[in-house]
């Protein structure tokens, strides 16, 4: 499931920005990928790794984020 030690390099479609935070996180990973199994994957194979607590958030972009409350009215 892991090459080179990185669970992330086996989902290389997906693009991964990193920060490093101060507070209760340590470590931010925002990642794009281009569907919600792709990201269950990557979630599944870092929490595997037995030593990472992960949060996961489905994030929408503007636009649809627009689309979803128009929906609603």
């Amino acid at each position: 499931m892991e090459r080179n030690g990185n669970p992330l390099s086996t989902h290389a479609e997906g693009e991964v920005i990193f920060f490093m935070t101060l507070g209760a996180y340590d470590v931010v990973l925002v990642i794009d990928v281009p569907d919600d199994e792709t990201g269950a994957n990557i979630s599944l194979s870092l929490r595997s790794l037995g030593n990472v607590h992960v949060v996961t958030l489905r994030a929408f972009q503007e636009e649809v984020h627009r689309q979803i409350i128009a929906a609603l009215l």
